[in-house]
């Protein structure tokens, strides 16, 4: 399949060198994250806080302890002279967050939603097994509680304590739902020569979680329903959904020789990743179907079934 494989050729000496991506805060280059990690140190200082900045997270002497991803992913891509103002904001918020009123069953069923997130972003946690349930390659879906101030990812095992841990992940996944509803997201049409897509954009942070609604979205914003060749999507990051309703197969086949480079060009540059990867979602189940490999090549596989109805392959006949 070569024509789905992206790789890299001999290197051009005139073309910048590769990035060297660090290994804990992926949305970084070393050099950044290195700077990064200098600034937090700085600020939570000037703060009052003397901490200790490992490659994930910030510990203290009496024992707390603050992952660093998600503001490593608010910092990505904007100005490092706004990145003190940002740590200071961020962390300002937690401590003041540590007194709000206690987990009730009441406060979670208003509170709870169910969110889709990087696993490599989570393996920065140190009981990072127990947050959510794997929900495709890469990705795991978690219950997070949502207030104006933070956004906390619980451990199943703090919810079990007042209800089993299906109907915790019903809830989120209503409370998710009722988002269609009160915020607001934008439809944009995506074209490159013959390939088009749709990509849903909003300032929530969970509009990338939509795709566990995809039947919704797609007849919500589509307006038409998901066929039963399935739809080709993307969560690129946090704030972006894109996706393709399989229905002539060389229009869908357009798509998935664009959709890739996409996907992982929204996920390397965007903030708050999610996956680089493309799915496909056929009557609830869902496949991968492309891939960023460690040395930042890209792998497009659409397997058997896929290519057959995507009309690249033949059926045998009996």
């Amino acid at each position: 399949m070569g024509l789905f494989s992206r790789s890299k050729g001999s290197p051009d000496p005139d073309e910048p060198a590769p990035r060297q991506v660090d290994e804990a805060l992926t949305m970084f280059e070393s050099a950044q994250a290195a700077r990064f990690r200098a600034t937090v140190r700085e600020t939570l200082a000037e703060m009052g806080y003397e901490v200790t900045v490992l490659v994930d997270h910030v510990t203290t002497d009496d024992g707390r302890q603050w992952g660093l991803w998600n503001l490593a992913a608010g910092c990505a891509g904007t100005d490092p002279q706004q990145w003190p103002s940002a740590i200071r904001e961020h962390f300002t918020t937690i401590m003041a967050a540590g007194d709000d009123e206690p987990l009730t069953d009441e406060y979670l069923r208003a509170h709870v939603v169910t969110r889709l997130m990087e696993e490599d972003g989570l393996r920065q946690t140190p009981d990072w097994i127990d947050r959510g349930l794997e929900w495709a390659p890469g990705v795991r879906q978690v219950v997070v509680v949502d207030t104006p101030q933070t956004v906390q990812v619980v451990p199943p095992a703090a919810l079990e304590e007042f209800a089993p841990l299906g109907p915790w992940f019903d809830r989120g996944l209503a409370n998710l739902r009722a988002q269609l509803d009160t915020e607001q997201y934008e439809l944009e049409e995506v074209t490159h020569e013959d390939a088009s897509f749709s990509c849903l954009l909003g300032d929530s942070v969970y509009t990338a979680s939509l795709a566990l609604l995809l039947p919704d979205v797609v007849r919500r914003y589509a307006a038409r329903p998901a066929t039963e060749k399935g739809v080709l999507f993307a969560v690129p990051y946090r704030h972006q959904l894109a996706f393709h309703v399989i229905e002539e197969p060389q229009a869908a086949l357009n798509a998935l020789l664009v959709l890739p480079q996409f996907a992982a060009a929204g996920f390397l540059e965007g903030s708050g990743p999610v996956s680089p990867s493309v799915f496909w979602w056929r009557e609830g189940e869902i496949r991968q179907i492309s891939r960023l490999t460690p040395e930042r090549t890209l792998a497009v596989t659409p397997g058997p079934e896929l290519e057959l109805l995507l009309g690249m392959t033949r059926r045998e006949e009996d």
